[in-house]
């Protein structure tokens, strides 16, 4: 005997229900005395798919190859409308499951209906059949309350210039002006006859002295006089310093000159250059002067910045562009005896390659 083995194509439990007993679910062996179900059968294919018969399956009675056998509870139906998650089912109770009709096989209680063993499918959803004829238009509703009033708009574009109106009547004479500017001076009249003459004035104060004659002949030589005591020894002054190249300045990277005439073009070693001081003053230098025999030439620069002991001073100037010349006056620098000076020179931009004479002062 089969049990619920194919869905049926029909609309609900009531459909069933009426097609079975048309076919004789009242005859003498139905239900089956053994279980109390009915036994029919379904046509699968055909004209006739669909279709129901009922048969004495204790009598030993079976469906056609053409069919599939169905068992259905004798007693009937028990609908519970749509199928809730929280409610007690029992056997044959029929639910209603997103379209689709489901009968309980056995008890259950938060069984979904799909893929589930205690439900089998009494009533497949059909096709959404076509839409229908659109409805007739209803009556016109009831005019609604009138709506608040909107947001004044925004100004609207000027009009075009109006006709001119006709001209008004003369007005009344307005105020006086205020004065008008000065006019310019006329011209002089002729000159008047001349006065009387007037009483001397008091006399005037001493006028400045004047010039001074001329120098008279030179006197005789007076007596040589006493000599003078001897004045204190004064300190040893360092004098100027300065050189000069005879070769080019190379034009890129740092060389180093002597204060003294360098046969080349300065050397990249200080040490080879550098002079030492003789004597045990100090002096101060407060101007540096850099001449070169020609200019750099335009985004380029030699700069010379004095030395002492290898350390770069403040004193420090710069040639560029068409300049030929450069001073600084505003960094004085302090020498002392056994100090090293000399001149660093660094290119910059690949000056054109220049002789230099440079000097330092007190």
């Amino acid at each position: 005997m089969h049990r619920f083995r194919r869905s049926l194509p029909v609309s609900g439990a009531l459909a069933l229900v009426v097609t079975i007993a048309a076919v004789g679910v009242a005859q003498a062996a139905m239900p089956d005395s053994r279980t109390g179900r009915l036994t029919v059968c379904m046509t699968t294919a055909g004209p006739r798919a669909g279709a129901l018969r009922a048969i004495d399956a204790e009598a030993g009675r079976m469906c056609s190859t053409a069919e599939t056998a169905i068992t259905l509870p004798a007693r009937g139906f028990r609908w519970r409308g749509p199928w809730s998650a929280t409610a007690t089912y029992r056997a044959d109770d029929v639910v209603r499951f997103f379209g689709s009709a489901y009968i309980a096989r056995a008890a259950s209680s938060g069984s979904v209906p799909v893929n589930s063993t205690a439900w089998a499918v009494l009533a497949a959803m059909g096709a959404r059949g076509p839409a229908g004829a659109p409805g007739t238009t209803g009556p016109q509703g009831v005019a609604g309350t009138q709506g608040p009033a909107g947001a004044t708009g925004a100004p609207g574009e000027t009009g075009p210039q109006g006709p001119a109106g006709a001209t008004g009547a003369p007005g009344e004479t307005g105020p006086q002006g205020p004065a008008g500017a000065t006019g310019a001076a006329g011209e002089t009249g002729p000159q008047g006859p001349a006065g009387a003459t007037g009483a001397p004035g008091e006399t005037g104060p001493q006028g400045p002295a004047g010039r001074a004659g001329a120098t008279g002949p030179t006197g005789d030589t007076g007596a040589t006089g006493a000599s003078g005591a001897p004045g204190a020894v004064g300190p040893a002054g360092l004098g100027i310093y300065g050189g000069s190249t005879r070769q080019q300045l190379p034009t890129s990277g740092t060389v180093f000159l002597g204060p003294y005439g360098d046969p080349g073009s300065g050397n990249a070693s200080e040490g080879a250059v550098a002079l030492r001081i003789a004597g045990s003053g100090s002096s101060v230098f407060g101007t540096l002067r850099v001449w070169l025999d020609g200019a750099p030439g335009q985004g380029s620069t030699y700069v010379f910045i004095v030395r002492r002991n290898g350390v770069d001073q403040a004193m420090t100037c710069a040639i560029g562009n068409a300049a030929t010349s450069c001073v600084d006056t505003v960094h004085p620098v302090t020498f002392s005896g056994g100090d090293s000076v000399s001149l660093r020179v660094i290119a910059a931009s690949s000056p054109a390659p220049r002789a230099v004479s440079w000097a330092i002062a007190g």
